[in-house]
């Protein structure tokens, strides 16, 4: 046998081989010595057929079956001589395959990427430190009044206003015909959801109880259902109840019934103001870890193979995929998603993460950045207190569930992260949520 290793791309390494063909035919012969035992031709007993005759009847099967092995041998022989280490099944290509001759083919071998780390330190960056204000604590607050908000039936002169929660009938009709789905008795709306297409709510404005009303609307252009898609319809609306919401005032009761825990309206405000912190510096680290990341790929390129790219896709759209069921509760076997069909949505990200694990994980080999068991122990007693548990109830829960790599890997990552951060020039500019908000509005248009 011969062979020539070459690098391919997108880290890929090509074997070219050579097989004289007598490797075939000596396999070709072991795999018609196994059958003759158990063959049965007509006129023959089993295992009696004289080898020729089985030769000729099975020709084709075993010289498939004595090609494919013949290949597979000569691969693994050639992948440990040549010490490459594969990232998955090789791939065969360009098999020249006649009778007598050296049989040839190619083999795409995917490996680990080589990274050559030049540029990762004397950066300049500037890093967003989103601070907390009084409006960001004010605005929580808020959302806990309309979460525990009540409603109450209105007076019956009561008109119909933004916020208000109607019990409805209604029909729609399409050139004076009902349409599939387009009516229902006693559904309960909330004015200002826009749960409805364009026009409906607004056209429920004024009404009282017991009052019905014809309301025009268009249907959108990208409506989903294509009979219904920019045509004109008119529903027949029937006010049957109209509720108003009524927000608890901020006081020591209402802190009380939020968070039971809490003394009074001053501690709830001050634990909110804990959380908001304490979240907002994680969002400050990850943003900055995507900021530092991105620079570290620009700066030091290199290829990814398309199985690497392709499995993280797919996990990726799996796990969007569970969290989507799981946030609506549905069974995922009954949804029928399969990641394959959707993992390309996800494959930027996928380069990004892979590129980015990849890079980190050759910095802290040439820094010599390593994780100690005092450091595991450290990590552990945070995620205990966080979670409100003691050191020894969290590390069972961590040998139960298997999760101690991520643990570990969370240190590194860290480390590593500390570690950039010490060898480059930051800036930290200071930034509100109203400021991104502002922002981002203006970035989508």
């Amino acid at each position: 046998m011969k062979f020539n290793l070459t690098d391919g791309e997108n880290s890929q390494k090509v074997l070219e081989i050579e097989l004289p063909y007598s490797n075939y035919t000596e396999t070709f012969e072991k795999e018609l010595n196994k059958i003759l035992p158990t063959v049965k031709l007509p006129g023959f007993r089993v295992g009696k057929a004289p080898k020729d005759i089985v030769r000729k009847e099975f020709k084709h099967k075993l010289s498939v079956q004595a090609l494919e092995e013949t290949i597979n041998n000569a691969i693994s022989k050639a992948i440990k001589e040549s010490g490459v280490v594969p990232l998955n099944i090789p791939m065969v290509k360009d098999v020249v395959f006649e009778d007598d001759k050296p049989i040839i083919f190619k083999v795409f071998v995917d490996v680990y990427p080589a990274v050559e780390l030049k540029n990762y330190k004397g950066f300049d960056f500037e890093r967003e430190i989103r601070v907390v204000t009084e409006d960001d604590i004010n605005e929580v607050l808020e959302n806990l009044r309309e979460q525990h908000a009540v409603w109450e039936v209105a007076v019956d002169d009561a008109v119909v206003k933004e916020g208000d929660r109607v019990v409805i009938d209604f029909v729609g009709k399409k050139d004076g015909e009902p349409f599939e789905g387009g009516s229902a008795n006693n559904h309960t709306l909330e004015i200002g959801s826009n749960t409805f297409i364009p026009g409906f709510e607004s056209g429920i404005f004024g009404m009282k109880k017991g009052e019905t009303r014809d309301i025009k609307v268009t249907f959108p252009e990208d409506y989903h259902a294509s009979d219904l898609a920019g045509k004109e319809v008119v529903f027949t609306v029937t006010v049957n109840e109209i509720k108003n919401k009524k927000l608890p005032e901020l006081n020591d009761e209402f802190a009380t019934t939020v968070d039971p825990n809490v003394e009074n309206l001053e501690k709830l405000i001050e634990t909110i103001r804990k959380d908001i912190i304490d979240e907002t510096e994680i969002v400050n680290k990850e943003n900055f870890y995507d900021v530092l990341i991105k620079k570290l790929i620009e700066e030091n390129p290199f290829d990814l193979p398309q199985s690497m790219i392709d499995e993280q896709s797919r996990n990726l759209a799996d796990r969007a995929i569970k969290n989507y069921c799981r946030a609506y509760g549905i069974d995922p076997k009954t949804l029928k998603f399969d990641p394959d069909k959707i993992k390309d949505q996800y494959k930027d990200q996928a380069i990004f993460q892979t590129k980015g694990a990849i890079i980190l994980n050759a910095i802290a080999e040439k820094e010599n950045i390593t994780v100690t068991d005092e450091d595991i122990d450290k990590k552990i007693s945070e995620y205990a207190e966080a979670l409100k548990m003691s050191v020894d109830e969290y590390k069972d829960l961590v040998v139960k569930n298997g999760t101690i790599n991520n643990i570990k890997n969370n240190v590194l990552v860290d480390k590593i992260y500390d570690f950039l951060c010490s060898v480059n020039n930051i800036t930290d500019k200071k930034v509100t949520l109203k400021e991104i908000r502002e922002r981002e509005k203006i970035n989508r248009g």
